[in-house]
């Protein structure tokens, strides 16, 4: 048995180029948000707070991020999953330290290994949360 592993994470460049088309598509939609990149440990990779972002923003794109990454669960599917139904869980969720469940979070996987994620805070509608997010996301995918 081996005493170590290997595992994938996001580089320092695509995590750049996701801050940067988050970016220009919040800008696109006349926006100012924060943006977070953690890596596969949760770790803060990258970062950007637009001119004009909310000062509150710059924690929630940091715990959306965190939360995708710990939970493996991206922001959309929260509001339509168990814990909408349920409220022993939306309340326990609600009261964990650090994490956020909002619009505007996603886990980034390379195959079945999360790599990184992703969070998105500041924008004037959870929608628009979601809407830079898959912007920034749509770069991932088409490396």
């Amino acid at each position: 048995m081996s005493a170590t592993f290997t595992h994938a994470s996001i580089t320092s460049e695509l995590a750049t180029a996701v801050i940067e088309a988050a970016e220009r598509k919040a800008s696109d939609l006349g926006e100012a948000v924060s943006v977070a990149l953690v890596d596969d440990s949760g770790v803060l990779k990258a970062f950007r707070r637009m001119d004009g972002a909310p000062l509150g923003s710059v924690q929630s794109a940091q715990e959306k991020a965190s939360s995708a990454v710990g939970f493996d669960i991206d922001s959309s599917a929260w509001r339509s999953s168990f814990v909408q139904d349920d409220v022993v869980h939306a309340v326990a969720f609600a009261h964990q330290h650090g994490r956020s469940f909002f619009g505007g979070s996603h886990p980034v996987k390379a195959g079945d290994a999360i790599v990184a994620a992703i969070g998105v805070g500041g924008g004037s509608t959870p929608e628009v949360n979601e809407e830079v997010a898959q912007a920034a996301l749509s770069v991932i995918s088409s490396r």
